[in-house]
């Protein structure tokens, strides 16, 4: 414990330092693996846009429309969290080959949905708040989620911890570190902060979405890098845990990814 006490976090130089040289490293793979993403992404755009087009003065078959943008729409999710988790891998298991790292994000799909469904539950419900007091008031709590599970992620791919097992390795890492680990994280904002300034001074808004989108893209990429090297910082200084490896039973996976099906479809009535 006193060695805990003695062992302060590295400072954000330090953090920011070694993040753009795994950034500098990475980023070329993460491209790939994005385009990837990208070149599904408009392939299922194009499928609900005809789907869209075919069904559009069929009233008697909305149901059959309904159906298939939802199909379609849990195709794009599915993508979405396979590819997240590829970038994941990327950049903690160290794999370059595209080819690879796609062939064995299918392995962690049913466990990392259950690991970050509490995270993905809160989050969803407090977006669908509508009273402001409520959204304030919650959004510490939320904001805390989003602080454990940054570590949790990691704790996830690198240590092989799964679910509740990894949020009480997640609480060991950041115990004793909480407010050092805001700060840091927090910091993030800054350089997000500054640009979305400068880039609103420019007078043209179209000019301004694509820097923007462009900006967002290469800033979330080296924030998940940030997060990875906040983790590997906080593993130097508490050391290897002694909590044990749980993992949970594929019916539990089956059962969170039916309960993501009924949020998508809940979210996608409430929407229509």
């Amino acid at each position: 414990m006193d060695r805990e006490k003695h062992i302060p976090m590295a400072s954000v130089k330090s953090l920011l330092a070694s993040s753009w040289q795994m950034f500098r490293a990475k980023i070329r793979t993460i491209i790939l693996v994005s385009l990837l993403s990208f070149l599904f992404s408009v392939a299922i755009a194009v499928l609900l846009e005809s789907v869209d087009a075919i069904f559009a003065n069929q009233a008697n078959l909305a149901m059959v429309r309904h159906i298939l943008v939802l199909l379609l729409l849990i195709l794009l999710l599915y993508l979405a969290v396979r590819i997240n988790i590829a970038i994941s891998l990327v950049l903690s298991k160290n794999i370059k080959s595209i080819k690879e790292v796609w062939r064995i994000s299918s392995k962690y799909i049913l466990p990392f949905a259950t690991t970050i469904f509490w995270l993905v539950l809160a989050f969803s419900l407090w977006l669908m708040i509508s009273d402001d007091r409520l959204v304030a008031i919650f959004a510490i709590p939320v904001l805390a989620l989003l602080i454990l599970y940054s570590v949790v992620m990691w704790v996830f791919f690198v240590e092989d911890y799964h679910g509740q097992s990894a949020v009480r390795r997640s609480k060991e890492l950041i115990s004793g570190s909480w407010l050092a680990l805001v700060l840091r994280l927090l910091f993030l904002f800054i350089p997000l902060f500054f640009f979305a300034l400068l880039a609103s001074l420019i007078g043209n808004e179209r000019i301004v979405d694509t820097l923007m989108a462009i900006f967002n893209y290469f800033y979330t990429i080296f924030v998940l890098i940030y997060t990875y090297q906040v983790y590997v910082d906080l593993v130097k200084i508490k050391g290897h845990s002694q909590i044990e490896h749980s993992k949970y039973p594929n019916l539990t996976h089956v059962a969170t990814i039916v309960i993501y099906i009924v949020m998508l479809v809940a979210a996608y009535i409430w929407i229509v």
